[in-house]
């Protein structure tokens, strides 16, 4: 349990937020939100201790192990990821290194001497933590978490410093993930990683033990992970007992109870004023006058919270284009001899509203920029429709804003026979109102950047977006400003993201792009994960149904062969027996009893390890014998 009580921040003389009581219990799943700059990270950054509020107190259950990741400033050591990912488990390395220290000595000591039975002692507290921490599992572990994250066992041996920003990042989630802390809290963890890892990510934190503080601009993910939303909004923190989905829903019905209140508090204001105008010179009314006048000084008054309607824009007509926007045909791609692409055929029909999808670098961006016509593929061709035109969004787009201009003038340097007043309400449509739009580019967040770039492709009527990873800097408030848009676009969409809310509310057609080529499927990312459960389905009913064709030939050429089946039967029991014996050791190696007579302890530890090289041995006779 961890306890807010009061807690505050100051921040360059005013109060980041205040009086802050906050309650996280041992399994919530709790996400965290709020505007930029609202205290977010701050508040995090409390929790585990890395600064201290001004006033309040914070109290935690004894030995807690809080474990956090923080959106950048990364550090790692240069080692293989290997090696980098197994550092979390120096303590059970180094108990590992002591054991097996402690077994060459063993051989030294008569077994009824004192030295000997001190050796037991030592060995058996040794065994008994290396059980406790998970020794004998901790490589599966690593594996399965770092294959979730997106890393192939041929990346085991490679250098930290080979991998980018983002791939770093997730060496140091796998690494948070391996410690198992109590508390994970995750500032934005889904950043980095591409739509296969964040739904791993998802289901594991689904079923991960401990508590959960999460700060994500991934609606998807917070719907399907989070039980309370916790806002910080104007200094203070509310909590919502929901997902994200029911917050905004609660919100807004916050919001219609508070202007109810606020219109009947004011009809009630101007009815008490009307009373003091009208009787203020009638001095047998002056008593009750006065009353009046002290109700209003002490009446607290309702605050009404900003609102959350955006400045509605209407799009100018699009120049219709051809049925057929872009053909692509025979298509095949290389860098330095590796096939990226190969034979791509591809028809984009005019009005589908298509999202691409696919691990980092199965060539997404690629396919993007042939389509674009940003690069030109190694063979095939690219045919472009009557009077298509293409607007454009990649990810190096924020790099061709001019730092120098004003949010005004660097759209008014693409923008057509506008006025400033239509472009000023054009901008307030991307959340850049009144005075905003007089700031230069290079004070602008990355999120404002890239409201601004998408702006500036909008301005203009074109009739085919191709967006390449726009989310990547937006909050939760640009992204719904994105979604709007999208909606209200009456051309054709191609869209790359990693956010499956989007593509859920925008897209009637997925494509997956799989080792160089394209599968298609119809509807939005839920009938997408749907289609591809089921195919996954049929493919285990086929394969299962190939495997039982398969040993039934195996076992006909058995009867034929030198090995008879008999002798392979005999095989496969004396596996299954022994590696019931292993289970059973297993399980007695957790019983801390056990450790009260080390000379048992010795033996069965013998047995377990001699038992596994016998199994090995087994299984690989039982291959042979299937070969033959």
């Amino acid at each position: 349990m961890i306890k807010f009580q009061n807690i505050g921040i100051e921040f360059q003389g005013k109060w980041l937020f205040q009086n802050i009581s906050w309650n996280i219990g041992d399994n919530d799943r709790i996400g965290l939100i709020g505007a930029n700059g609202t205290g977010k990270t701050t508040l995090l950054r409390i929790v585990t201790g890395e600064i201290h509020s001004d006033e309040g107190t914070i109290t935690k259950s004894k030995n807690l192990n809080i474990g956090y990741l923080p959106q950048e400033n990364i550090t790692l050591s240069g080692r293989t990821l290997y090696d980098e990912t197994m550092s979390v488990f120096e303590d059970v390395n180094q108990l590992f290194e002591d054991k097996h220290s402690i077994e060459k000595k063993f051989s030294k000591f008569p077994s009824g001497s004192k030295e000997f039975k001190e050796l037991i002692d030592t060995y058996g507290d040794i065994e008994e933590k290396i059980n406790k921490m998970g020794g004998y599992t901790i490589e599966n572990q690593a594996e399965k978490i770092l294959t979730g994250l997106g890393f192939d066992k041929s990346d085991w041996h490679k250098s930290t410093k080979t991998f980018s920003g983002g791939w770093e990042m997730r060496i140091a989630l796998g690494k948070l993930l391996l410690q198992n802390p109590d508390y994970l809290l995750l500032d934005e963890p889904t950043n980095f990683l591409d739509i296969e890892s964040i739904t791993w990510l998802e289901n594991y934190l689904k079923n991960f033990q401990g508590g959960v503080i999460l700060v994500s601009h991934d609606r998807y993910f917070m719907d399907r992970l989070v039980k309370r939303i916790a806002e910080i909004e104007v200094g203070k923190l509310t909590s919502y007992t929901t997902n994200y989905s029911g917050y905004l829903k609660a919100k807004e019905k916050q919001r219609e109870l508070i202007l109810k209140a606020y219109k009947k508090q004011q009809d009630e204001i101007e009815r008490v004023e009307s009373f003091i105008k009208k009787f203020r010179a009638n001095a047998s009314k002056a008593k009750l006058v006065k009353s009046k006048e002290k109700m209003l000084e002490k009446m607290e008054l309702v605050t009404i919270p900003p609102s959350s309607k955006k400045v509605k824009f209407r799009f100018s007509p699009i120049p219709r284009s051809g049925d057929k926007v872009i053909e692509l045909k025979g298509i095949e791609m290389k860098y330095d001899g590796k096939k990226v692409l190969e034979n791509i055929n591809l028809l984009i029909r005019r009005g589908e509203r298509i999202a691409i999808v696919g691990v980092n670098g199965a060539g997404k961006t690629t396919l993007s920029r042939i389509l674009t016509d940003v690069i030109k593929p190694t063979e095939g061709e690219r045919k472009l429709g009557v009077n298509v035109q293409i607007g454009y969004f990649a990810q190096k787009t924020l790099e061709m804003l001019n730092p120098k201009n004003t949010i005004l003038s660097e759209i008014e340097r693409v923008s057509t026979n506008e006025s400033e007043s239509r472009l000023r309400t054009f901008l307030g449509a991307f959340l850049f109102s009144g005075n905003d739009v007089f700031k230069q580019v290079q004070v602008l967040s990355g999120g404002e950047k890239t409201r601004l770039a998408i702006a500036k492709i909008l301005i203009n009527p074109v009739n085919l977006l191709i967006m390449d990873e726009p989310t990547n800097h937006l909050d939760l408030t640009g992204k719904k400003v994105l979604e709007d848009m999208l909606k209200a676009y009456t051309g054709t969409i191609i869209l790359i993201t990693h956010d499956r809310a989007i593509i859920d509310s925008i897209a009637d057609k997925v494509i997956e792009v799989d080792k160089g080529t394209l599968s298609i499927y119809f509807g939005n990312y839920t009938d997408y994960i749907e289609r591809k459960i089921t195919i996954t389905e049929e493919n285990n009913t086929l394969s299962n149904i190939g495997q039982a064709i398969s040993r039934a030939k195996k076992l006909k050429k058995r009867k034929k062969g030198k090995k008879t089946i008999n002798e392979i039967s005999e095989t496969e029991n004396l596996i299954e027996k022994k590696e019931k014996r292993v289970a059973e050791l297993e399980i007695l190696f957790l019983d801390t009893k056990l450790y009260s007579d080390m000379e048992k302890v010795t033996a069965l530890t013998l047995e377990h390890k001699n038992l596994k090289q016998e199994i090995k041995k087994l299984y690989k006779e039982w291959e042979t014998s299937l070969k033959s």
